[in-house]
């Protein structure tokens, strides 16, 4: 029951400044202009100026950032392309 409730994932951007996530289980990386996150639904990556990471707490899996943030998206590694494999 434990590892489905881990799979949820809930993201809260308030008015593009501050940002809530959770289901996070580490930061891959992060700076001013880009903030990665693996997370249990994949990676994470949000995109934006001024970012910052303002707590994580890594038992419960809940980050809250602030910044402006210009977009986020996951990206499935798992199902890269032919091109993307040959370049790594």
């Amino acid at each position: 029951m434990e590892e489905i409730l881990k799979q949820n994932q809930n993201i809260i951007i308030e008015s593009r400044k501050r940002f809530t996530v959770t289901g996070v289980r580490d930061v891959i990386s992060f700076d001013e202009d880009c903030v990665v996150l693996d997370t249990y639904l994949g990676k994470l990556t949000f995109k934006g100026e001024d970012l910052r990471i303002l707590s994580f707490d890594n038992a419960s899996g809940d980050l809250l950032g602030e910044g402006n943030v210009f977009a986020f998206g996951y990206t499935n590694e798992e199902k890269a392309g032919f091109f993307s494999r040959l370049l790594k």
